[in-house]
């Protein structure tokens, strides 16, 4: 078996210089997130009202909590894995054992809490995407710990393609925003079995290995990673799925139509981070104080520089920009364009030390930091709403993430000194 493993490996892809995989990263990463914007553009433009448009935005937040759930936090975990205690098999094994479980909590969990049918169905239609999404990132984990990432970058833009046809086709032959979410999840279902399998196997076999006491053992071990996962991306999800409750579908559209350039900011915490996480681990394991702090640092600063430019291009021209997108009834609400930048710019360094702290095993400071987050999300999300109507989703995400944050810096900082 081990001699197998060997070959396996010696015949395996060489690995890419660190600027190789960012750039196809970036490239991949920069393509897949803006095609995903775009049909947040395109379900305004080609559908009558908002209405599609917050349906899709429902769907999507609560999707990201089954994404959440379905990846259990696990790809920085797994690509930070330099002493191999779990073979790819088990994490594939594992994938599919939190997939099943995701889907089947987050569809009791939406059938509970939501009112109108209408967001119920967009809801369990955008899970199908959802799915498919966190399978194939297992694939990625595998490709990027092998330094491979062009790989991904172009299963990334293949997505990215299939996405934008299958969903704008198919809305403007149904106006239907359900058959279109299910039209784009089959094309990347297809992406996945075809390009991404076959790929990821070139590091060895992916024939997931479930077993129950490996389950189990993962369960226990990263439960701290994946509920700091789950309550990061439950702020954002709530605070909109609190919104959407309290103001209708159409508010919510209003909202997402204005917050949709923000992706961005998000996409450039993704692509700066990813291709320095195999580095960042061997710097602990080798505890290199400096390599680790100028690597976070560098980080921040390229965020830093993405979110000074785009609060200047937003205050400049932000509410142009998104007349000539969506039309006139949009410029009552443009001025929130700002405010959901810097918002959203605090999500994206929150997801550069959801990395960073579970490369260092700060997993359980990482769980407490974001369980406050999700508590003081909770307990402002509908005193700000009823006090600043949209602004207070916000404020809300300003407030709880900013808390998070300043927990975050100093378990970093406390854990490179015991280096």
């Amino acid at each position: 078996m081990r001699g197998e493993r060997e070959d396996v490996t010696a015949s395996a892809p060489q690995p890419l210089s660190v600027r190789a995989n960012l750039i196809w990263n970036t490239l991949g990463a920069l393509f897949y997130q803006g095609c995903l914007w775009l049909i947040t553009v395109l379900v305004v433009v080609l559908s009558k009202g908002y209405d599609n448009s917050g349906a899709l935005a429902y769907g999507m937040a609560l999707g990201n909590i089954l994404y959440t759930i379905a990846t259990y936090n696990m790809r920085s975990v797994q690509v930070s894995d330099a002493e191999d205690r779990f073979s790819a098999r088990e994490y594939i094994g594992f994938r599919v054992v939190t997939v099943c479980v995701a889907v089947l909590s987050m569809s009791i969990y939406t059938i509970l809490t939501t009112s109108s049918p209408t967001l119920l169905v967009a809801a369990l239609c955008f899970f199908l995407f959802k799915v498919d999404e966190s399978f194939c990132s297992v694939y990625y984990a595998i490709e990027q710990k092998s330094e491979r990432m062009d790989f991904i970058g172009i299963s990334q833009a293949l997505r990215g393609v299939i996405i934008l046809l299958a969903f704008s086709l198919s809305l403007v032959l149904t106006n239907n925003i359900n058959i279109a979410v299910i039209a784009m999840s089959i094309g990347c279902m297809t992406v996945t079995l075809l390009f991404d399998a076959r790929h990821a196997s070139l590091f060895g076999s992916i024939a997931p290995l479930v077993s129950t006491s490996t389950v189990l053992t993962m369960f226990r071990r990263y439960l701290p990673a994946f509920i700091a996962l789950l309550c990061y991306g439950s702020v954002v999800s709530l605070a909109r799925q609190i919104f959407g409750n309290l103001y209708g579908g159409d508010s919510l559209g209003v909202y997402a139509a204005v917050a949709t350039p923000t992706v961005i900011v998000q996409l450039a915490a993704s692509f700066l981070t990813a291709p320095f996480v195999v580095g960042l681990a061997r710097a602990r394991a080798d505890r290199d104080r400096r390599a680790l702090v100028r690597g976070l640092l560098t980080i921040i600063g390229g965020l830093l520089i993405v979110f000074v430019i785009l609060v200047m291009l937003a205050a400049l021209f932000g509410e142009a920009a998104l007349v000539k997108l969506y039309g006139p009834s949009i410029a009552e609400s443009a001025h929130l364009l700002v405010p959901v930048i810097i918002a959203t710019s605090e999500v994206a360094f929150a997801a550069v030390f959801l990395d960073v702290l579970v490369v260092m095993g700060q997993l359980r400071g990482l769980m407490i930091s974001n369980l406050i987050a999700v508590a003081v999300c909770l307990i402002v999300s509908q005193p700000f709403m009823a006090s600043f109507s949209m602004a207070g989703i916000n404020w809300t995400i300003m407030v709880s993430f900013g808390i998070a944050l300043l927990i975050d810096a100093i378990l970093f900082a406390w854990s490179v000194s015991r280096l």
